[in-house]
């Protein structure tokens, strides 16, 4: 009896491990967290596209343009920023993006990591308001498709490496030119045609890199 009683509770453990979030966000202190349970006015936002309710904000983007905004509020060198991102709706899952910004200096000169409802994500710099495209857009098996399927989104910078993952897994690792002063933090979303996507975003986090 106490066999079955035991293979029980570690087939349970197994299956709650699988059905737990990805785990993101690892340092061991805390630099910068928003449970977006009520607006900040730091933010400094348009609530045309960008609303915050009950732990929940919500960007929506105009159709075949991108909105991006960073915290200016908060300042960092090395860090281990986490983001969980939903896309609700959109009208075209290769063009509709949610994503992350790093090494933010202001909105000419930034990073942007984005993930697609059809699996795939892309790294790209903004440099004096001119894109270049890091990494192309890259299918990874690690990225939850289709609509209201979270992705938790993991981005930690130390000195010049960037290291991404998704859903507790590793996508990319690389070396940038980080930049010669402490950095902002911010989100982004991307719409489709013809009407706007909808990006939920829950659990903003930055910790130290351990």
């Amino acid at each position: 009896m106490f066999r079955i009683i035991a293979a029980a509770a570690a087939l349970l453990a197994a299956q709650l491990a699988l059905a737990a979030p990805a785990y993101a966000c690892k340092g061991d202190k805390i630099l910068f967290e928003d449970d977006f349970s009520a607006p900040d006015p730091s933010w400094g936002v348009s609530p045309e596209f960008f609303q915050v309710k009950d732990g929940k904000l919500t960007m929506t983007p105009a159709p075949e343009r991108a909105y991006m905004q960073y915290f200016p509020g908060f300042v960092f060198d090395d860090a281990d920023i986490c983001i969980t991102m939903t896309a609700l709706e959109t009208t075209d899952p290769a063009r509709g993006a949610g994503g992350l910004t790093f090494w933010v200096k202001d909105n000419n000169n930034l990073f942007v990591v984005t993930v697609t409802p059809n699996g795939f994500y892309s790294v790209s710099r903004k440099i004096q308001g001119e894109w270049t495209v890091l990494v192309p857009p890259t299918k990874s098996d690690a990225i939850a498709e289709g609509l209201n399927k979270p992705n938790t989104l993991d981005v930690t910078l130390k000195g010049q490496q960037v290291t991404i993952a998704i859903n507790d897994k590793e996508v990319k690792r690389f070396r940038g030119q980080s930049p010669d002063r402490p950095t902002s933090v911010g989100l982004y979303a991307g719409s489709g045609p013809n009407k706007p996507d909808v990006w939920q975003f829950t659990n903003l986090k930055v910790t130290n890199v351990k």
